[in-house]
């Protein structure tokens, strides 16, 4: 992983602690500049299942082709735990 991302990652969590205001509020004003759309996602997707412990998973298709874990990791797919 980008150690960019990963310092990021730490100064949010330290941010946080540091806060008196929820994740999700907090992350509002956290800039992603310098970051891809898809670098910005993992921070946010990181910072709630720290902070809150929220659970991320891709659904494709229709409610009856969920993709079990098993499934989305044969795909390559990251599967965050």
């Amino acid at each position: 992983m980008n150690s960019r991302l990963l310092k990021k990652l730490e100064d949010i969590k330290k941010e946080y602690w540091e806060s008196e205001v929820c994740m999700g509020e907090m992350l509002d004003s956290v800039s992603a500049d310098g970051f891809s759309i898809e670098e910005a996602h993992w921070l946010y997707m990181r910072a709630m299942e720290w902070a809150n412990g929220d659970k991320f998973y891709i659904h494709i298709g229709e409610d009856e082709d969920v993709l079990s874990k098993d499934e989305l990791e044969e795909a390559n797919l990251i599967v965050l735990e």
